[in-house]
């Protein structure tokens, strides 16, 4: 039995004697058994023509990218950073403050929203530098990069400002290219995607996208999101407008989960117990198809 099949049968052990009517107890198990999921064991790199790939030990397909601890918890920081400003505006007495101030707050919410990006942008370049290579990313962050690069950069700009859009362009890209999950949830909810209704209807589509999202996410802390999407989804015509042009350019295929995707993504909810229903699978259904590609 190897390092990797030891942990897995530990955690399945501490599985059996916890005490489950303790929220506690549980919450502290499913959290230790998340990092262990995920947490990087000896393995190594393989360049291919389809982007690089790292082989883990005791895995049976490799992980899209090069998988680091530290890139891990880079993906990590920026992923907290912009969920904390979320969840804080959508907590009483902010949310009330939003709701009554809501008039003057869209009609600058464009320029609001750019200056916050710009300096969020900066931070990320701090500390997510040696992060920002295209060329080293997972297929489907790659395109996401080709696609917002199209969209953002006009042609005739200056070297500078190409530079500050970059820094707000790396922000979802590094963040999904580092944190495996996330990366995983955008890939599913684009496969569930219609493209002839991100174009036609931008709004609903993508509402009806974050719907799906905090339908299969088992997790209380998001629930609180989804009005303040939706809101900004059907009072905002420039981000309507992106979605529209983000939709026409992208080859959404390119975002499909490949084999390696699929039993990474098995792999989360089975021992890594994230609580996500890929495909809208049950847990059992992900057990069973987790233990066929394991054969």
């Amino acid at each position: 039995m190897n390092r990797a099949e030891r942990r897995r049968q530990a955690v399945l052990a501490e599985t059996r004697i916890i005490d489950a009517t303790d929220p506690k107890k549980v919450a502290e198990m499913q959290a230790e058994k998340r990092l262990r999921a995920t947490s990087i064991v000896p393995g190594r790199v393989e360049y291919t023509d389809n982007g690089p790939v790292t082989w883990l030990q005791g895995h049976k397909y490799p992980v899209h990218g090069i998988a680091t601890d530290e890139g891990m918890w880079v993906g990590e920081i920026i992923k907290k950073y912009a969920v904390s400003w979320l969840k804080a505006f959508s907590k009483s007495p902010q949310r009330y403050f939003l709701i009554l101030f809501s008039p003057l707050l869209l009609i600058f919410f464009s320029k609001i929203l750019n200056d916050w990006l710009t300096e969020y942008g900066r931070f990320v370049d701090g500390v997510a530098n040696k992060f920002a290579r295209p060329d080293l990313f997972s297929p489907a962050v790659k395109h996401l990069y080709e696609v917002l690069c199209d969209v953002c950069i006009p042609g005739n700009i200056s070297a500078d400002e190409r530079s500050w859009i970059l820094h707000k362009i790396f922000i979802p890209t590094i963040a999904l290219e580092q944190d495996k999950h996330y990366r995983l949830v955008f890939q599913d909810l684009m496969m569930a995607a219609r493209k002839d209704q991100l174009i036609l209807h931008p709004a609903r589509e993508a509402a009806r996208l974050v719907d799906l999202m905090l339908k299969r996410d088992q997790r209380a802390g998001y629930k609180n999101l989804g009005w303040a999407v939706k809101l900004l989804l059907w009072t905002q015509p420039e981000i309507r407008r992106f979605i529209r042009e983000f939709a026409e350019r992208a080859d959404l295929s390119k975002f499909y989960f490949d084999n390696i995707d699929l039993w990474l993504a098995f792999q989360q909810n089975v021992i890594g117990q994230y609580g996500y229903a890929f495909g809208d699978k049950s847990l059992e259904e992900m057990e069973r198809d987790y233990a066929i590609m394991n054969k």
